[in-house]
């Protein structure tokens, strides 16, 4: 797994919707002009931005650049971004991440100061296929954006990091309304991922106690440290195709839900389980929880993975 949401440790005035969930508008928060722009103060609750909201066109510093395509997510946004020349790139907008828990060892290759005590950290060799920028907050909270892709070359996907995370910009601090995603009673978007299991069930199935990490969406929750070889746990929610068993792993049924299960690398094992439809945000998807253990070498990885899995199944709702 490359990326948890965040290389750095890692928000209604439409009609309810009864599942899955949707994009919506929340009122403008009032800016306060001279005073530093905190994460909370521009962008209300984390737990129902819509990524997707945050690219500000129109903009003079994006004059020619066009949005070809977008895929929603509970907490990023992939987009298909071209530039005034007609060169195009994949950009991920997302998520929000707790400066706290950041274990980069890189130093950024440039970091600009703007009003309101915002900043942006500017990295090109984080991952040898992206080129990243953060938009830091002065509550140490910071919003990732990144240009994407294998095959698109290095310069340009930095070129359209660039241009889009100066967009994000310029749209949180403009004090428009910050797009949201509404959420139904039964979906998972609605629920803490941290809240799904207790510190001494995810040691029990790890085999030794695991700091949680908690990040500001809540749709994902880490136990340990994804950075180092010890026993971690992941608990995340998603949306995603519907699962193939056959392509995905094996079948099982784990605290009443249908589930699949994967061996990954030694140590490792993730489980699955799907829920409802999740139509109104990407069409043919669906939502899926997910429980991924690594570094787990004192009993079967799979073993490990299916014990906390029926201990986080048994927290969601149903369809």
């Amino acid at each position: 797994m490359r990326r948890l949401g965040s290389s750095r440790w890692f928000v209604a005035l439409l009609a309810v919707v009864l599942s899955g969930c949707s994009p919506a508008f929340e009122g403008a928060l009032e800016p306060i002009r001279n005073s530093p722009l905190t994460a909370e103060q521009a962008l209300g609750d984390f737990t129902t931005i819509d990524y997707c909201g945050f690219l500000e066109l129109g903009y003079s510093g994006l004059d020619g650049v066009r949005v070809l395509d977008e895929r929603r997510g509970f907490h990023h946004c992939w987009m298909t971004v071209e530039d005034s020349a007609g060169v195009s790139a994949n950009v991920l907008i997302g998520e929000l991440a707790d400066e706290s828990y950041n274990v980069l060892t890189e130093r950024p290759a440039e970091t600009v100061t703007h009003q309101r005590g915002l900043r942006t950290q500017r990295y090109s060799d984080i991952w040898p296929d992206s080129c990243d920028r953060f938009l830091l907050f002065p509550d140490d909270i910071s919003l990732q954006i990144s240009g994407l892709g294998e095959e698109t070359a290095k310069e340009v996907q930095c070129s359209i990091a660039s241009v889009v995370a100066e967009g994000v910009r310029h749209r949180v601090e403009s004090g428009k309304p910050v797009a949201r995603l509404e959420f139904g009673s039964n979906s998972f978007g609605a629920v803490d991922a941290c809240a799904t299991a207790a510190g001494e069930e995810v040691a029990a199935a790890l085999g030794e106690p695991a700091e949680p990490r908690i990040p500001p969406s809540g749709h994902w929750c880490l136990w340990g440290r994804y950075d180092l070889p010890d026993p971690s746990a992941i608990v995340k929610f998603r949306l995603d195709d519907p699962l193939q068993v056959s392509a995905d792993g094996e079948p099982d049924v784990i605290a009443g839900r249908d589930s699949v299960v994967r061996a990954e690398e030694p140590g490792s094992c993730s489980v699955r389980t799907q829920h409802i439809a999740a139509d109104q945000m990407v069409p043919g998807t669906v939502e899926i929880a997910s429980v991924f253990v690594r570094q787990v070498f004192a009993k079967d990885a799979c073993t490990a993975a299916r014990e906390l899995a029926a201990v986080v199944w048994k927290t969601l709702p149903s369809g």
